[in-house]
């Protein structure tokens, strides 16, 4: 199948994902595909209408499909807009489904590292294609969201639990996170939630002399899930420690999951060569629009791939975002992308970029109007 038919199918588990957190569940949606056409739909149904640690988004569009199709299983293709866990990799495996293409990794619970390890009843059918990540720029976010409330879900429970308590004594605290520390970042969500309230309820209370018994916990955090809350929590103990130095041993992890820090960072140190080849290196990622506007006030205008990457990365999120609305904002991005490149003397890479648009999206009427409205028509 090809790379658009993909991104189209993928688009619509996205929409599926926004209209499940809409209703009050994890914003994860799930599409099976057959000859091209859609012939099942998922959204997470985990807490709601009631919880229920089984019903996610994988699970509930294999229940959906025709028992009547199951005989070519292997033909179809499953969209997730986050990496199966392992028991929906078990259910896609066992009903034969050919191929799974996911839309975010899952760092804490995804089963692609199982697949070399399955028992040999499986060698003889073989494995289905496992391909990701597609779209992370739209899928990412969702899946952080999502993390956020699997930290606080309650696993295998029929009722609804209250969350941990930070433990009291400065002893206890370290234990928590030394505790996690040795597992190796593998816990559970629960797990590492517990080690980062325990981090943040021991700096707040302890004094500079042992905050540097906690910024090892609070780097082990960061460099596992890599989300900006933990990188800012890193920083600021750092400072209360005195400890900048040990930011500069994360800036590999920084660099990889969250380019924009690391691009303003490099802009505010004049290291103009590093930010630009850090956004070339990672102009896909899902925050790499952050850094899009301070990044094109630094380059003259001879960098006009620059210039077109950074802005369409912005247009990108709004289409992404499908609402007409969005793409109204997604217009108005491509208005002063068009008056960037006129004022540079390079108004003949306008005409691409919009017949690339154009084409790229052409299964969105309500873009192509938007566009049509804002004067902006293919060659």
């Amino acid at each position: 199948m090809s790379k658009r038919a993909d991104k189209k199918f993928m688009r619509r588990a996205v929409d599926l994902a926004l209209a499940s957190e809409s209703e009050g569940n994890l914003p994860i949606g799930c599409v099976i595909v057959l000859d091209g056409e859609v012939i099942a739909e998922g959204k997470s149904s985990v807490l709601s209408p009631q919880y229920n640690p089984g019903r996610h988004a994988e699970v509930e569009a294999i229940r959906r499909v025709d028992d009547r199709l199951w005989p070519r299983a292997a033909e179809m293709t499953c969209y997730t807009t986050l990496e199966p866990c392992v028991m929906c990799a078990g259910t896609l495996l066992l009903h034969g489904v050919g191929r799974v293409v996911f839309g975010a990794y899952d760092k804490l619970g995804g089963a692609g590292c199982t697949l070399e390890h399955l028992p040999p009843y499986y060698d003889e059918g073989g494995v289905y294609a496992w391909e990701g990540p597609l779209m992370p720029r739209e899928c990412d976010p969702l899946y952080e969201r999502a993390d956020e409330a699997f930290a606080e879900l309650p696993v295998g429970r029929k009722q609804w639990a209250e969350p941990d308590e930070p433990a009291d004594t400065p002893e206890s605290l370290l234990d928590e996170l030394h505790a996690w520390r040795e597992s190796k970042g593998r816990g559970s969500r629960k797990a590492l939630s517990r080690a980062r309230k325990a981090a943040r309820a021991f700096v707040d209370r302890a004094d500079e002399s042992v905050l540097a018994a906690v910024l090892p916990y609070a780097r082990a955090i960061f460099e596992e899930t890599g989300y900006l809350k933990d990188f800012r929590a890193l920083e600021r103990y750092a400072k209360k420690a005195g400890e900048l130095d040990v930011l500069d041993e994360v800036d590999e992890t920084l660099r990889a999951e969250l380019p924009d820090v690391w691009i303003k960072r490099a802009l505010r140190q004049g290291d103009l060569d590093g930010a630009i080849e850090c956004w070339f290196e990672h102009e896909e990622h899902s925050r790499a629009r952050l850094c899009a506007d301070p990044l094109v006030r630094a380059v003259d205008d001879a960098q006009v791939e620059l210039l077109i990457s950074c802005r369409m990365s912005q247009v990108n999120y709004r289409i992404g975002r499908r609402k007409r609305s969005h793409y109204r904002r997604a217009c108005n991005t491509l208005r002063r992308l068009k008056d960037e490149l006129e004022r540079a003397g390079h108004a003949e890479y306008w005409q691409y970029v919009i017949e690339d648009i154009r084409a790229q999206h052409d299964g969105l009427p309500a873009l192509i109007d938007e566009l049509d409205k804002a004067g902006f028509m293919g060659g």
